[in-house]
Formats: C-alpha cells, structure tokens, sequence
C-alpha cells in the first residue's frame, strides 16, 4: 500500500491530541480529522452514520449504513466535530457494500462510498492509516467516535464525541455474547462506556507509539449500550478489499 499521492499530510495524524479531562468525551476540532458523518438530504442534519477518510475520494462505512440506499439520498460532512458548523457536505457518487455482507449476522458489514468531488486535505480534513493487518490489537486501547446517542434512546449530541476502550479476545467477546464471533469482527469495551445509536459506521482506532492513528475497527453492532461489549468490523480482514475498490494509487494510506 503506498501513502496518499498529491499531499504532504501522512495519514492519522492529527495535528492537536490535548489532555483529556479525566471521564470526557467532547472531542476539539483538530483531533480526529478522518472522522466523517452521513447525513440525509432531507430529514435531518444530524449524522445516521459515522464514516472514515481513507484517500481523497473515497470514505468507509459500515455496510448497513447504505446497503439498500441511493448515492444521492445523502451527503458525507467532514471538516469539523461540530456537526451543526463548519463541515462542508459533499455528495456520493456510487456506493460499494462488501458482496459476502449479511444483514442477519452482520458479517462483512463494510462499505465503500466513492465522493463526487475530491478531499483537500487541512489540518481537519486528513485520512487515517490502514492497519497492520498482522496485528489483532487484543490488549490494546482504541478510541472509537461519534454523534451518536449518549445513552440508548437518547439525544444525540452536535459536538463528536470519544471514548476509549480496550480491544479484547474474541474468545471473551464470545463469552459475554454466549455465541461465537467470528474473526471478521473485533470487540471493544470498558465498563460503563460505549458507542450507542447512531455511531454506526464510525471509526475505532488505535494510535502507534509516534500517537500516528490506525483504523482497526468500524463500529457495526452491540445488544444495548454500555451493557454488552461493542462489536467492530475487523478492518485488517478488509485492506486489500478496500484497496482493489479504489483508484491506483490513491490506496488507504500506511
């Protein structure tokens, strides 16, 4: 995989990582600038679904975001944690939901949307870096994001917001769930957090010792919220899948 062309922005690198207040989830706006959420044209401005920048045309989603859905029923808002100021929305021109998707179990649940017009990367506006697919993260903490709900069935807010969980086995994700998840997946989860309603699709990420960030999950499903791990696509499964959909060298950066 080669690292984006036609930019001097590297991938997962944000240019502002401030110190968290010790149990807060309200994220600034240079923190997370691959963070990008899908909107409806018509209904409403906060985000059904969160998504990644992974190049300059292409974002990733969870499949069951879009699957069944018109390019031109939605926009994607990046540039800004503040979904109510300062994101520009940019159209779809075709959606790719992965072929193997179920949406019974939902395996495979990943989808790659091509923009209508180039990214112009900016200190808010960046792509996050493809994992190392040799890695299953177990032990580590990711930091999933969203506007989604902050609580199940709760409001959502119009400022991103974070929280930080460690990846476990899922051997003991199998056991919370009392059924097997298969490796296409990745749990995350800590007591009392978790992303909810409306972070679906949204990025989990850990950062490597140089606090660069890698997408090593997309948020896709959980039996309530902060009650049961978070299940994640395993995004390592799908590098290569997600390369041989985008152009030539514009693959996901490393």
């Amino acid at each position: 995989m080669s690292v984006v062309k036609g930019s001097t922005k590297v991938c997962g690198d944000p240019t502002l990582l401030p110190t968290r207040v010790v149990g807060g989830t309200t994220t600034t706006i240079n923190e997370y600038p691959w963070q990008c959420g899908l909107t409806s044209r018509t209904t409403s401005t906060n985000p059904f679904c969160g998504c990644s920048i992974v190049n300059n045309r292409y974002i990733v989603t969870a499949a069951h975001c879009v699957d069944g859905s018109s390019p031109n029923s939605f926009t994607v808002a990046v540039g800004s944690t503040d979904i109510t100021s300062g994101t520009t929305r940019i159209g779809v021109s075709s959606i790719t939901v992965h072929e193997n998707y179920n949406n019974r179990n939902l395996r495979n649940d990943i989808a790659v949307l091509e923009l209508a017009s180039p990214l112009t990367f900016s200190d808010t506006v960046m792509p996050v870096c493809a994992p190392d697919t040799s890695n299953d993260f177990v032990g580590e903490t990711a930091t999933a994001t969203g506007w989604g709900t902050l609580a199940s069935g709760g409001r959502q807010p119009s400022i991103l917001q974070e929280v930080d969980l460690p990846v476990i086995s899922n051997s003991q994700c199998a056991s919370a769930y009392n059924f097997n998840i298969p490796n296409v997946m990745i749990c995350a989860t800590d007591a009392g957090k978790d992303t909810c309603q409306g972070d679906s699709g949204g990025p989990l990420v850990v950062p490597n010792s140089d606090s660069v960030y890698s997408l090593v999950g997309k948020t896709s499903w959980g039996i309530g919220c902060a009650t049961n791990p978070g299940v994640y696509t395993r995004v390592t499964e799908y590098v290569d899948w997600v390369n041989n959909l985008v152009n030539s060298g514009q693959q996901m950066c490393v």
